[in-house]
This record gives C-alpha cells, structure tokens and sequence, in this order.
C-alpha cells in the first residue's frame, strides 16, 4: 500500500522504451538540446538518450501507472545498474524519471526543430548515483556507524568559524562547510559524526524535492477532505518515497521470488518476517517449489 499522505499518478509509453541509435527511423536527426518544465539543461557530449518506441511524426500513446503501489521503489531503484537494459526496464514499468523532452533538431530541408519525450542517460545515472550514495549514508545513521561516517565528515575552522566539512569521495554530491551552527557546540566537543550525518543526510534528501511537490485536498470514497503532496515527476515520487522511509525509520525486505524491494514491519507494509511482495509472487514461488520437489520424487507436476 502506498503512503497515504501522497497521491501521485504517472504515464508511460504503451509500446515502452529504446534507446535513440536502436530505432529504425529517424537517423538523420539529432538531438540538440533537453528540457524540463524547471529548466534547460545542457546535453553532455556524446550522451545516449532514452526514447518512447514510437515514430517522431505522431505522439506516443500513453498508458497510466501508479509505481508508488511498489512501496520499495526508491530502494529498487537506488540498486539499478547504471546500464542500457536495467535502466530501460525500470522506464517500461515505471515511465521515464522527468517530463523532458529531447528537441531534435530539423534536417537539413530547413524543417523547424521539434521535441520528442525522452531523456539523456546521464540524468538516469546521476539520479541513481545520488540515490544509491544517499541510501547508504542512511544505512550507516540508522546503524550508528560512526566509523563508517567519518569517511564523509571531518571537522574543520574557517576564519575562526568551528564546524565540520562533509566532503563525498566521489563527487556525488559538492563538499560543503557547516559553520557556526548554535547546535554544532556539543557536537564538537564530543566529536560526534553522528549529528552532522543526520543533518547531511535530512538536508541533501530535502534539496532533492525542493520546489517540486504540489499540494492538494482529495476526498476518499466517504467524502472526507485529505491534504496530499503531489509530486511532479516521477523523479521527485522517489525521492519523496525515500524521505518517508527515513521520517518512519521503515525497514525494506526483498522478495524472494521477484528480488524487489518492499515495505515490512508497517501497516503498510505487512509484518516483518513477510518473504514476498505480493501475492502473486507467493503463488509463482509455490508452483516452483512444487514442481521441483516433483520432480526430485520422480512425479509428472502436471499430471492430475
């Protein structure tokens, strides 16, 4: 069961997703240029781009999803191998992360540019760069793990100013100064990592949805008015997703059967020794099960 404090709705390509050189039409154009409905945003060179599997002259026919149902989606996203066939799975499922779109240039007949849903693949990395990056420091502040932590934080005095540096290795994120803070004095004369990382870790999170969640009065089957958060893209679905798992500190199991990522030890999420995501999962596992202790006793499974 989805959080109930948000309401999000999505579209995906009926027909799903291929990357640009892997189309069989339209080779003669060029992508030139990216946009969100947020900004314009410079393409790097030579990046690859995830296109709806549909001709350029028609709109591509969209079918609605709900990937926030999957109540361990950021968690299966954050574990997504930053590569062509992972990524173009996770996109058929769940749609593309934003509202971009590619502007193709014109050929050289003097036709005007348009734009075409899709994405350049360094917008899907980097989201599952930070992600993964974000989701692991949160692992270590869940754990306590100071030795962990201290990889990313270290103390340090600018002008007189006492605070502390977090500084990520590789670069997933700017290092950044914390300085002065009324609240960083017992932290450092204990030195204590484990107050700067939660600080880190709420306010990197919190940049990620900032200026883009809606708000909204829904009304549920007996009329009565809630205030949901509405996000604006996919995008920010998750990362709001992963902002209420670290609000409740929820616990994630993966099935056992299809290895997704999902909620336990919850009302949403079900008990905590739960071993499957869904019913439908729990049954595939059963009829697999069974068949092969069938065929280990030498019995035909499908025979009656």
């Amino acid at each position: 069961m989805p959080d109930s404090h948000i309401w999000f709705a999505w579209q995906a390509s009926k027909t799903g997703y291929c990357w640009w050189e892997d189309r069989q039409s339209g080779q003669e154009l060029r992508v030139v240029g990216y946009l969100r409905s947020d900004a314009r945003q410079g393409l790097i060179e030579r990046d690859r781009y995830l296109v709806a599997n549909a001709e350029f002259e028609e709109a591509p026919s969209l079918t609605a999803r709900s990937p926030l149902e999957a109540t361990g989606l950021f968690r299966d996203f954050a574990a997504l191998k930053p590569c062509d066939g992972e990524i173009r799975e996770f996109a058929n499922r769940n749609g593309l992360l934003t509202d971009g779109r590619l502007v193709i240039a014109g050929d050289d007949a003097g036709d005007d540019d348009a734009d075409f849903p899709g994405e350049p693949l360094s917008v899907w990395t980097q989201e599952i760069a930070r992600m993964s990056f974000l989701l692991q420091l949160w692992e270590l502040v869940e754990n306590k793990d100071k030795r962990g932590l201290a990889q990313y934080i270290e103390w340090t005095e600018i002008f007189g100013h006492r605070g502390f540096r977090f500084k990520d290795p590789q670069d997933r994120f700017p290092a950044r100064d914390i300085l002065g803070a009324p609240w960083l004095a017992q932290v450092l004369r204990q030195r204590d990592v484990l107050t700067p990382a939660q600080f880190i870790l709420d306010s990197l999170v919190t940049e990620q949805v900032s200026g883009q969640i809606d708000h909204a009065i829904f009304r549920d089957v007996r009329q009565r008015p809630s205030l949901r958060c509405v996000p604006r893209d996919l995008r920010t679905a998750l990362w709001l997703q992963f902002a209420g798992a670290i609000e409740g500190s929820k616990e994630y199991q993966q099935c056992d059967e299809c290895q997704t990522w999902f909620e336990v030890g919850s009302r949403q999420g079900g008990r905590s020794d739960k071993r499957f995501c869904s019913t439908a999962c729990r049954a595939r596992n059963w009829r697999k099960t069974r068949s092969t202790a069938d065929k280990s006793a030498g019995r035909n499974p499908f025979k009656q």
